[in-house]
């Protein structure tokens, strides 16, 4: 079942969910504020990899400074 990421035109409110794909196109309520004024948002992906020193690298954040593997609770 896939992660779908909103975002609330209410509070700003940025949050996940997991959903059946048929109920892609529905609008869930802010888990912030309840508001039902939400938008599903482009979703970044990350990808982990092994170096030959044994060392693993993340990658995938939408912001360039940010070491974090999830936006969820960014607040930019």
């Amino acid at each position: 079942m896939p992660i779908y990421e909103y975002q609330c035109s209410d509070c700003g409110g940025h949050f996940e969910i997991m959903a059946p794909r048929s109920r892609r196109k529905e609008r869930p309520t802010c888990t912030e504020c309840a508001g039902r004024n939400t938008e599903r948002v482009m979703s970044s992906f990350s990808a982990r990899s092994r170096t030959n020193s044994g060392t693993t690298r993340v990658g995938g954040s939408v912001c360039s400074t940010c070491a974090a593997t999830s936006c969820a609770g960014c607040r930019r």
